[in-house]
């Protein structure tokens, strides 16, 4: 038996649909956010932030990655 998700209201099958048009595979959808990361990373600003910000820039990334994956493996 197949598991029902539950999609929040905010994530409408439209945004979904438009995420999955632009980038077709789970790949491409990541790509960006982790150029994204190695930018800021690389960045001078990121010589202004200390080790808990850093900390919570990655850890925004893996979240943002974790969902990126989710909404392509829940929503074939």
């Amino acid at each position: 038996m197949k598991k029902a998700i539950v999609q929040p209201s905010c994530l409408s099958s439209t945004t979904i649909e438009n995420l999955k048009d632009t980038y077709p595979s789970v790949e491409e959808a990541q790509k960006p956010l982790w150029e994204l990361l190695v930018a800021a990373m690389g960045s001078q600003h990121a010589d202004m932030w200390n080790g808990m910000d850093r900390a919570n820039l990655l850890l925004y990334y893996e979240l943002l990655s974790d969902l990126i994956s989710n909404i392509y493996n829940s929503n074939s």
